[in-house]
């Protein structure tokens, strides 16, 4: 098993079509938050979101992340 990286971190992507920023892909959000998610129409367009919350570590995260 790959070990997980501690140098590969989320970012913030502002979603071109509702200018807000989006959610990690297949990730939750609280419930008092507003993110771009996959109910608008730029959330897959690029730049793609994230799989990890800004600033959190595929180590933070504890599984290994594709994008």
């Amino acid at each position: 098993m790959a070990e997980l990286r501690k140098d590969y971190f989320g970012y913030r992507v502002t979603c071109v079509v509702c200018s807000v920023e989006k959610k990690p892909w297949g990730r939750s959000a609280p419930l008092d938050s507003y993110y771009c998610d996959s109910d608008c129409p730029g959330y897959m367009q690029e730049p793609l979101p994230s799989n990890l919350w800004p600033n959190e570590s595929e180590a933070d995260f504890g599984f290994k992340v594709v994008r």
